[in-house]
């Protein structure tokens, strides 16, 4: 019914998708467009078009190869470039953007300003600090009110921890523009960065009034309510997004954010799936399917998801610790330490980071830096770990050994995480205690039966003792569990 049949000429089904596109219909520019393709193939205009058409869709994978058509068949650049960087950062792909086009300068003001602040957050994110800052420097000098840059300048401002700054200048943004959906969006995120979820929930209920397909303020009003554990209501908010954006990647994301918040890790498993689909290499979507691995128990598998997504984006916490877990699930300290390394010189204030390093120099079988870390993971949360393990901790740090090894022995069997558990086995090893360090082993199996690092922990004790048949049966016990640990 939409034209694509009969005798519709190319030309008058692309004026008929500036038709569609000019009344926010996508969808229907998008068939529009891929009929008059099909008559013929090397529409530049056609395929820039439909490349606009699918970014704004959500179909970022869709909209490159489109927008790099439009290219290769001598589309204007300086029309086509700046939409293929947008899809291209939305894709991930900040580092191939940065080498395709990092260089590249346009004539006209308007696509300019635009290739350039895509390029800044493309730098920025690629750690390159200053070419972003001078990059959006250059945009703004271009085109003062070029509205993207003026935004990407107040996030930068608010980075920087210059919140009333920020203010001042998204204060100024708004009142000429009161229905910025981009501005709404920021102030709420400034108001949720400050404690005022009301008053950020309202403000991204603004910018979805202002622009109701505008998907990243549903994101953010999702992940406002999924933080305040209102998990029914952001199911809600989700289904009301689906009913106007359907695929969009963020759709998919946020779907398996709810499912994983519920712990339906296989319904979170499969929206993971499609999102990867839509952007293979986009960082936050692998973390998100490398969480999702995680708590299945597939390690490996959430290995090379995490692992991909730090290759791209070093600085996400969260991948990096999930990472460290996995390999340390597998039985794999070394690998473990040297995804910590880049890190541990900036860490004193990351309590499950030290926790990790702890672990691992255990698994590692070095208890004295085990020792360390795991004090230094106490300080920093007196009031967490049990309650009263950091205490413990710091009393063994202080050298007060044999009332620390009373208190993580009391702890271990009232508390049903692992922490005690494991500084007590650290400090027994590290005292030689053989005897004490297997018992506390056997406790920590009956808290982690299924862990086969339990189990390799217990053979590293028997091969002290010089039981080897025992240390054998511990090996095999490991290895039944998960075929593919690695035994040190």
């Amino acid at each position: 019914m939409l034209g694509g049949c009969g005798g519709d000429s190319p030309e008058s089904l692309i004026l008929s998708s500036k038709d569609y596109l000019a009344k926010n219909d996508n969808k229907a520019a998008i068939i529009q467009l891929k009929n008059a393709l099909q008559s013929n193939p090397n529409l530049a205009e056609a395929r820039f078009l439909l490349g606009s058409a699918l970014l704004e869709s959500g179909d970022i994978a869709g909209a490159e190869v489109e927008l790099r058509k439009a290219l290769e068949l001598k589309h204007p650049i300086n029309a086509t470039l700046p939409l293929l960087a947008r899809a291209m950062l939305a894709g991930g792909k900040a580092q191939k953007l940065v080498d395709e086009f990092g260089k590249t300068k346009l004539t006209d003001i308007a696509p300019l300003a635009s290739l350039n602040t895509t390029l800044s957050a493309a730098y920025a994110s690629v750690g390159k600090r200053d070419v972003a800052r001078d990059l959006l420097a250059e945009a703004l000098a271009a085109s003062p009110d070029f509205s993207p840059a003026r935004l990407a300048d107040i996030r930068e401002t608010a980075a920087n921890k210059d919140l009333a700054g920020a203010r001042s200048k998204l204060d100024a943004l708004l009142s000429k523009d009161p229905k910025n959906a981009e501005a709404l969006l920021i102030k709420g995120n400034l108001l949720e960065f400050e404690g005022d979820a009301t008053g950020a929930l309202a403000q991204y209920q603004k910018a979805i009034d202002a622009k109701p397909e505008f998907v990243n303020a549903h994101s953010a009003a999702i992940g406002s309510q999924l933080k305040a554990g209102k998990v029914d209501q952001a199911a809600k908010q989700l289904d009301a997004l689906k009913k106007i954006s359907l695929k969009h990647p963020q759709v998919f994301l946020l779907d398996a954010q709810i499912n994983y918040q519920r712990k339906d890790y296989k319904a979170a498993r499969e929206s993971a799936q499609q999102l990867l689909k839509l952007s293979p290499n986009n960082p936050f979507s692998l973390q998100m399917a490398g969480a999702i691995e995680y708590q299945l128990r597939s390690y490996l598998q959430a290995e090379t998801y995490l692992a991909k997504a730090l290759q791209s984006a070093p600085g996400l916490p969260l991948a990096r610790r999930l990472l460290v877990a996995s390999h340390l699930r597998t039985g794999q300290p070394g690998k473990a330490l040297e995804t910590l390394q880049p890190v541990l010189g900036r860490v004193d204030q990351d309590s499950a980071i030290l926790a990790l390093a702890g672990e691992a120099y255990l698994q590692q079988g070095e208890p004295n830096k085990a020792a360390e870390y795991f004090s230094k993971a106490s300080k920093l949360e007196p009031e967490n770990a049990a309650k009263r393990t950091p205490l413990a901790l710091a009393h063994m740090a202080q050298g007060k050994s044999e009332s620390a090894i009373l208190e993580l022995e009391q702890i271990s069997v009232s508390d049903k995480g692992i922490t005690a558990d494991l500084a007590l086995i650290a400090a027994y090893l590290q005292k030689n205690q053989l005897d004490k360090a297997l018992k506390a082993i056997d406790g920590l199996e009956r808290k982690q039966p299924n862990n086969p690092a339990t189990h390799n922990l217990r053979a590293r004790a028997l091969l002290a003792k010089k039981d080897v048949v025992g240390a054998r049966q511990s090996y095999e016990k490991a290895l039944i569990i998960n075929p593919t640990f690695f035994l040190l």
